[in-house]
């Protein structure tokens, strides 16, 4: 009983472990050449841009390993591709921050997920989440979400865009993008259950010594 009960946790978290990867390369933004530097003078590996920016190590401004992306104008935007299952569900996400030393005024950020099949046709997209003006200052928030891979899926997109409107001022900055596939609801309960089942086998073997 007790080594099946091993075995079995073991294999459900190599499961959900395998589940919730970063689908994403460089998803932190450190990898590449020209960092410091404007963004057309740079290489982010893995990564598609067009507009300006900046890869930025400014101090605060970086939630995860070294570097972020900066960016101060609108229509500008990054993209990723990945691959992907039809009718799986993914979990997007991504970290903006809007500091005070140059706060955002009607300029926002945008992360979005695009599907697409094998002959690059889109099949939809869906909108994750927004960084808008009037939010806390100086901290890194969380655009998160889920979408699901509509039929006939080939693989994703994941979209950063800043926008705005004629009154727009003020940079942003985002880091920390991830994509993983969402674990299943029947392997996060057996997961659960086999939880229990531990519990239970310790509660015995506790009351026997």
């Amino acid at each position: 009983m007790k080594l099946r009960v091993v075995v079995s946790v073991l294999a459900v978290l190599m499961i959900a472990g395998a589940a919730s990867a970063n689908l994403l390369v460089n998803g932190s933004f450190e990898e590449g050449t020209g960092q410091g530097g404007h963004l057309d003078a740079a290489a982010i590996t893995g990564w598609t841009w067009w507009g300006g920016g900046w890869w930025a190590n400014d101090a605060g401004a970086v939630e995860d390993g070294d570097w972020a992306v900066k960016r101060w104008e609108s229509g500008t935007g990054m993209y990723q591709d990945f691959t992907a299952t039809a009718n799986t569900a993914y979990d997007i996400s991504l970290f903006g921050y809007d500091g005070s030393a140059e706060p955002l005024v009607d300029r926002y950020l945008n992360l979005s997920v695009e599907w697409f099949d094998a002959g690059n046709n889109g099949l939809g997209s869906s909108l994750i989440g927004t960084l808008s003006p009037g939010g806390p200052l100086d901290t890194w928030t969380e655009l998160s979400g889920q979408s699901v891979a509509p039929d006939n899926t080939s693989y994703g997109r994941i979209v950063i865009v800043t926008g705005g409107g004629g009154s727009a001022a003020g940079s942003l900055y985002f880091d920390s993008a991830s994509v993983t596939q969402a674990i299943p609801e029947p392997a996060a309960l057996t997961l659960l259950g086999l939880g229990f089942l531990g519990l239970n086998y310790l509660r015995r073997k506790t009351r026997r010594s």
